[in-house]
């Protein structure tokens, strides 16, 4: 039985997927511009160039291959959402509007619904190919609260023993090794990410949680705003 529940949350993940492919998109960069799992699973919501068009998923473009194939790899190890859970939602999609967005429960289900439906195979593709493009500039929110975020970002909070963010993402969150690229990232994706940390919801370096617990609501938006307008 739970062999049987796998394989339909699977499944119904991808199905769920096609159901948030973007045509237009696929048809624009022809056939075989991306691998079919980008086309046919990952454009809905991340776009075939990796420029997510809604600010509560993340832009993929440019990031480390090694990175992305690591957040796949977490979304397989996850435990798969009940079945009927993906039933209701592609039934009753309007059930959406209703889900909390600080916490993206929805936006989880469906990636590890794809992961676990994905072949190593299409996960190294997807990961090659979303790295390979060329990322878009975010958008620009107040002056003064970028400014903000910009200092933050650049210095960190010395004394609260918080360490410059650039100190591993790069003076303009361009990312180096395994710190991922931030810099043009959605900014609500990036908030609802640090709120994550600052939980305890994600796995990640020890100096995450070290960060994010010591910053505030408003330096937390000053933050995802500075680095959304990179």
């Amino acid at each position: 039985m739970k062999t049987c529940n796998r394989f339909s949350v699977s499944v119904l993940g991808g199905a769920l997927a096609l159901l948030l492919i973007s045509p237009l998109a696929s048809a624009q960069n022809g056939p075989g511009t991306a691998p079919r799992i980008v086309t046919w699973n990952c454009s809905g919501c991340h776009g075939v160039k990796g420029n997510a068009q809604q600010r509560r998923f993340p832009k993929l473009a440019a990031l480390d291959s090694a990175y992305i194939e690591q957040r796949i790899a977490a979304f397989q190890a996850a435990p798969t959402p009940p079945v009927d859970e993906l039933v209701y939602r592609l039934v009753k999609p309007a059930a959406m509007k209703k889900v909390n967005v600080g916490s993206t429960p929805e936006a989880r289900a469906d990636m590890v619904g794809i992961a676990h439906a994905a072949t190593p195979d299409e996960a190294k593709a997807s990961a090659a190919w979303y790295s390979a493009q060329k990322p878009g500039r975010g958008q620009s929110a107040g002056s003064a609260l970028i400014e903000s975020g910009k200092a933050l970002f650049a210095n960190g909070i010395p004394d609260k023993g918080v360490v410059a963010c650039q100190t591993c993402h790069g003076t303009q969150g361009e990312g180096a090794a395994a710190a991922p690229r931030l810099g043009g990232q959605n900014r609500d994706y990036l908030a609802i990410q640090l709120w994550h940390f600052r939980a305890g919801d994600r796995q990640h370096p020890t100096e995450m949680t070290s960060s994010t617990t010591r910053f505030d609501g408003e330096q937390i938006r000053a933050i995802a705003a500075f680095l959304e307008s990179q």
